[in-house]
């Protein structure tokens, strides 16, 4: 839809006549700049979600960061392409935002059409964010499900297409339901949209964050992708996801409507969390995968502040000597002939040699 709507439209766009020349360059300044900041984060939201289809594609470490990035650069060059053919068709720049959708004035010159027909070839692009969304938000149902801070039957999978067919049914009925109150109460969608990038961008900035202390605590963690932007983008993306995040709490002039609503939100959940969650909550199994190497490293992190003690030579003799089976998992152990040992110059063997040396000591004696 806007392949067609970019191309078609170019016949008819005109910046220097529906793009209001220099003064609508930067209408209203900074400030009206840090009121709408949150708007423009729509074009961009949903890239995150591809982290949830990690159980869904081959080698996931590699392939969802580079979709990742491929989509970026998608979202950028669309974003602007929509941005520059919209201000050059009628009705212009100035009366841009009280159109129901900003794509009307180029499917009306080119198919001439009405405006309400135009919102009707524009309704496909939007409807298929739709699957995507859905399907984001019931597998982090199932995830959450999964570790038992939900009822553990939103976990359940489909028994032929492996989906989370009940945390889909779930966010379909809550998701069809919230269509009436947006119909008939006044602003209900607009305080729904801020809410919910209100915590959006609290997350996003948590991952950052999160990023930022595997960069320094985990360096030496096996990276099958490295951000081209490294720790400087993860602290820029905290500062425009921060500023968006204060904009929407406190300069929306909605007299603190949606610090509210978020607020009351929070509460409901921490209540939810302490009285029912806290004490069912555990580690899924792909948790148990993910986080084991991170403590291993953590845990190996702290030791080599510290000296380590000098080891038996048998030691090092049985671990090399079992450290011929194949397991899929590893643990580090540290060399007994450095004093002190790096994150850098960590001799890494298989969790079954250790496991064999510690079974095989014992029956010595051994401690």
């Amino acid at each position: 839809v806007f392949f067609v709507y970019g191309i078609g439209a170019l016949s008819n766009a005109s910046l220097k006549d529906y793009a209001g020349g220099v003064e609508n360059a930067f209408v209203g300044g900074l400030s009206q700049l840090f009121t709408t900041l949150p708007q423009a984060a729509w074009f961009y939201s949903g890239i995150e979600s591809l982290n949830t289809l990690a159980n869904d594609v081959a080698n996931p470490q590699k392939t969802i960061p580079k979709s990742q990035v491929y989509c970026m650069y998608t979202l950028l060059g669309t974003s602007w392409c929509i941005y520059l053919v919209s201000i050059s068709l009628p009705p212009g720049a100035v009366n841009l935002p009280s159109q129901m959708a900003v794509t009307n004035g180029g499917f009306t010159a080119m198919f001439n059409v009405t405006a309400t027909q135009a919102t009707l070839v524009t309704l496909p692009a939007a409807v298929s964010a739709i699957p995507g969304f859905a399907l984001t938000s019931s597998n982090i149902l199932a995830a959450l499900a999964d570790s038992k801070l939900l009822p553990e039957a939103l976990a359940h999978l489909h028994p032929v297409y492996k989906t989370p067919d009940r945390a889909l049914v779930c966010v379909a009925v809550v998701a069809f339901a919230m269509c009436f109150p947006v119909l008939h109460l006044p602003n209900f969608g607009q305080t729904i949209y801020n809410v919910c990038m209100i915590f959006g961008f609290s997350a996003y900035i948590a991952q950052c964050l999160g990023y930022l202390y595997l960069h320094r605590h985990h360096a030496t963690l096996d990276r099958q992708y490295t951000s081209p932007a490294g720790p400087a983008g993860a602290i820029y993306a905290i500062v425009v996801f921060a500023t968006s995040l204060t904009s929407l709490l406190f300069a929306q002039g909605d007299g603190y409507v949606y610090v509210s609503v978020s607020g009351a939100i929070l509460l409901v959940l921490t209540v939810y969390y302490h009285v029912y969650a806290k004490q069912r909550q555990a580690f899924s199994a792909d948790e148990r995968t993910q986080l084991f190497f991170a403590h291993v490293a953590k845990h190996v992190h702290a030791k080599s502040k510290a000296p380590v003690p000098s080891l038996p030579s048998v030691y090092k003799q049985r671990v090399s000597s079992t450290t011929a089976g194949n397991s899929i998992f590893q643990s580090v152990v540290p060399v007994a002939s450095q004093p002190r040992v790096a994150n850098n110059r960590i001799r890494s063997v298989h969790v079954k040699a250790a496991i064999a040396y510690t079974d095989r000591d014992s029956q010595d004696g051994g401690s």
